[in-house]
């Protein structure tokens, strides 16, 4: 997220937060990056390709949006990094990139035992499945997991809440 002005640390153990966007890179040190998680760290996975995934033991189901890409999600969960959030501030973003607005959410998380930081709906023409995750995470020990599949590549610098939001992801 060097779009946000971040920078990257030499080690995980150095590291404020892990974020994460390839799954085998966390397959590949996972004992290691649990250990962080479990010793204070906050792991952020962002916009995990949809599958059935193993995180700090749990199952996590990525499923693509049934009705097409989403231009909104919401932030009515109660969830204290959206507590100051309005119910329209994860709408409508400008990207950067294609220099317009453009969809923010593709796919959602499904994952018991984990919380919803933002959510969307899970319904086709056939019916409604009920609310399902755009952004989720886990307590584990000090720290946390948490994942999130809400758009933020090239949304952050033209759209305040984007640039917040990551922030408080990134945070404890």
């Amino acid at each position: 997220m060097l779009q946000a002005g971040y920078s990257i640390a030499s080690t995980g153990q150095a590291a404020d937060a892990i974020l994460i966007d390839d799954f085998g890179g966390y397959k590949k040190a996972e004992t290691q990056i649990n250990e962080w998680a479990n010793a204070g760290k906050t792991v952020v996975f962002m916009e995990l390709p949809a599958q059935e995934y193993s995180i700090a033991n749990t199952s996590v189901s990525i499923e693509k949006n049934s009705m097409g890409d989403y231009y909104f999600v919401s932030p009515a969960t109660g969830h204290t990094i959206v507590k100051n959030n309005q119910p329209f501030d994860f709408n409508l973003w400008f990207n950067s990139k294609g220099g317009y607005i453009s969809p923010i959410l593709s796919y959602t998380v499904s994952a018991p035992g984990w919380k919803a930081i933002l959510s969307s709906g899970n319904s086709n023409w056939l019916g409604d499945k009920g609310t399902v995750m755009a952004a989720g995470e886990l307590k584990y020990g000090k720290g946390s997991f948490r994942i999130c599949e809400v758009q933020l590549m090239d949304r952050i610098k033209y759209n305040p809440t984007a640039f917040d939001f990551l922030d408080r992801m990134l945070g404890k």
